[in-house]
């Protein structure tokens, strides 16, 4: 038993229109249907939006074909981002929905799919005034996938990894989320070395690593973490991510340092779009950028998406200020969106 990831990225259909089957057309995620809307020099906030008559309720659908259905699995919809007032339904019946535009969410569909093709329905309100100072973009402008899940399984969300230097060795604490048995491997690909250790009763693992490759702007070496959760003695999920060994201080007066290097902060505030191509921006468009970013040692997040950044040497200050307007916006279930998962879920689950 082991999870399955499926990205839905092909096959769906969009319209601005009543969500009838003639007013459907064809559309491949991401999608931002605000930056191929008209222009409207007297729209509400459009300056702040690029003056695209981006106002409207949106409806995409899909068939999605499943087969078999997995006794002893849970399967979900993972929804990168979606701007903004979600509203979703399998075969008809309502699975949930998200309020707030910038923090992926997953919904729980196992008991509303069946064998075959299964109707998936989303609803994009984009009628609330105002949107964003920024250009927000507009409709499902991040990944879908279908996560296929053991009945026991990891929850990426609580996983939490941190590192620090001592006596010149890397210490690599991990806490799992869960008090069961996990297995964790790390390991240096460029050394063919790894390191192998259990979680504890409290479901943390500590790695010591000697002599390691620390990450840093010049040289981000990144070690390569594999979780593995034990039933008895059967591996029932696995879960694996990227680590980098760094020890980051901010010292009053100095600044902050970096492995012990002092290391200026100067850079871009990088919003989530990429000018005319609006917010459905390709890892491949990302990678480019970054690479021309490079320059600047740190951009504040205004929120981006970062998942290259710890590959392509730069830093990354990012601001949680977004439960302020969600709450405006979206009274307390707004708030509960956003402070409902751990700091950074809407930046690296996006992907």
């Amino acid at each position: 038993m082991s999870r399955l990831e499926t990205k839905i990225m092909d096959g769906w259909e969009f319209t601005l229109q009543q969500p009838e089957d003639g007013n459907f057309a064809p559309v491949k995620l991401p999608h931002d249907w605000a930056i191929t809307a008209p222009v409207n020099t007297q729209m509400k906030q459009g300056e702040a939006q690029g003056f695209r008559d981006r106002w409207g309720t949106g409806w995409y659908r899909k068939q999605l074909p499943i087969s078999p259905i997995k006794e002893g699995y849970v399967y979900k919809l993972h929804f990168g981002g979606i701007y903004e007032n979600s509203t979703v339904w399998i075969n008809g019946k309502e699975a949930g929905g998200h309020k707030y535009g910038y923090t992926s969410f997953e919904l729980d569909i196992t008991n509303l799919i069946h064998e075959g093709d299964n109707l998936i329905q989303v609803k994009v309100d984009n009628t609330v005034f105002p949107a964003d100072r920024w250009y927000s973009g507009a409709g499902i402008y991040r990944n879908v996938k279908l996560l296929e899940l053991p009945q026991n399984h990891l929850v990426p969300y609580e996983i939490q990894v941190t590192t620090e230097i001592e006596d010149g060795k890397g210490i690599v604490t991990v806490k799992t989320g869960t008090t069961a048995r996990v297995k964790a491997v790390l390991s240096d690909a460029d050394a063919d070395t790894s390191y192998t250790e259990e979680s504890d009763d409290q479901g943390v693992i500590r790695f010591e690593v000697p002599s390691a490759k620390l990450w840093s702007p010049q040289e981000p070496h990144l070690y390569r973490l594999e979780l593995s959760l034990f039933q008895g003695n059967e591996a029932v999920d696995r879960y694996g991510l990227n680590v980098g060994i760094r020890e980051i201080r901010m010292v009053p007066h100095k600044g902050m340092y970096i492995n012990g290097q002092s290391t200026k902060i100067k850079g871009l505030c990088i919003h989530q779009d990429a000018g005319c191509l609006g917010t459905a921006v390709t890892a491949e468009i990302w990678k480019d950028r970054l690479l021309a970013f490079k320059k600047s040692a740190v951009m504040r997040s205004a929120p981006p998406t970062i998942f290259l950044w710890q590959s392509y040497w730069t830093c990354v200050m990012s601001w949680a200020c977004w439960c302020t307007r969600s709450l405006l916006t979206n009274g307390p279930a707004g708030l509960m969106d956003v402070t409902s998962r751990p700091s950074g879920s809407a930046i690296w689950r996006g992907w």
